[in-house]
């Protein structure tokens, strides 16, 4: 578990410390919890919330939504198959389902307007209020809280600490609600998404 608290903060030291911390996470242990990381709690039980509330809809009105071949909308259970080896072909579809979105553009957009692949617009629920504001609310916030861990992983893997976080403001970003079973709950620190348990059957 990294602590963010000092390194938020701006005490002494922090930047190297937590940045240690976080190659040490990284190389023995392939993954990591924060805390103190100033996103409010608020915020985030207000997306899960969210995310709770579409997946309880009816399941032909989350298909309406269907992911399109720019990866935007909402993945069935059992939609998608991931392959981790060319050797296993025993792979069996994913159990959980996912609502995908992107950066948030606007019509007049100009990789909107040239259709350039994965910078469409979002497509959202129309009967569920405040899911669009909730969500990208919190987008907003993960995206601000990883462009100050920009410092940190810059010295974890010996890059300048003065790398630029520009090259982000423009590329395309993809987010997503899940649910999965909860016999098969886990969780992943580096996602930007909260994944909401289905009762198991």
């Amino acid at each position: 578990m990294i602590d963010l608290g000092p390194f938020l903060a701006g005490a002494p030291d922090s930047l190297e410390r937590t940045a240690g911390q976080l190659r040490h996470a990284m190389e023995n242990v392939g993954f990591y919890f924060i805390v103190n990381h100033g996103v409010p709690q608020q915020l985030v039980e207000r997306t899960f919330q969210a995310a709770q509330r579409f997946h309880a809809q009816p399941l032909e009105g989350k298909l309406k939504l269907k992911i399109d071949e720019n990866i935007v909308g909402y993945l069935p259970m059992q939609g998608a198959t991931v392959r981790h080896s060319a050797i296993n072909t025993n792979n069996k579809p994913n159990l959980n389902e996912a609502f995908f979105i992107n950066r948030q553009l606007t019509p007049e957009h100009p990789d909107v307007v040239a259709k350039k692949p994965f910078r469409v617009l979002n497509r959202w629920p129309e009967d569920l209020p405040s899911f669009r504001e909730d969500v990208m609310a919190y987008v907003d916030a993960m995206e601000q809280l990883g462009r100050k861990l920009m410092p940190l992983y810059a010295i974890a893997s010996t890059c300048p600490r003065t790398i630029s976080t520009k090259p982000f403001a423009s590329r395309p970003m993809r987010f997503a609600c899940r649910t999965i079973p909860r016999r098969r709950l886990f969780r992943t620190t580096n996602s930007a998404w909260p994944r909401t348990p289905t009762p198991a059957s």
